[in-house]
């Protein structure tokens, strides 16, 4: 029974680490939108809390097939910086 309970502990920290990394990941998706809808990087970056050479390893890494913040072998999202990006 201990280890059944250990299980069900392990698995709802899993479930919050995957919240957070949604909610992280997000956050640069935002913050790539708003330079695009201000058309000005820095000004972005200011107001969102970020440097702008986090900016621009985010954008770099949406154009390598990855998600901001994802392990290397994760999914991109669609590029919010570039022409039919969402």
């Amino acid at each position: 029974m201990g280890a059944a309970l250990g299980q069900r502990i392990a698995e709802g920290n899993g479930m919050s680490a995957m919240t957070t990394e949604q909610k992280i990941i997000k956050a640069k998706i935002g913050l790539l939108e708003l330079a695009k809808q201000l058309g000005n990087v820095s000004q972005a970056c200011k107001v969102m809390g970020y440097s702008r050479d986090s900016f621009y390893r985010f954008k770099g890494a949406l154009r390598q097939g990855r998600r901001p913040g994802a392990g290397r072998d994760e999914p991109a999202q669609a590029d919010p910086c570039q022409p039919g990006g969402a």
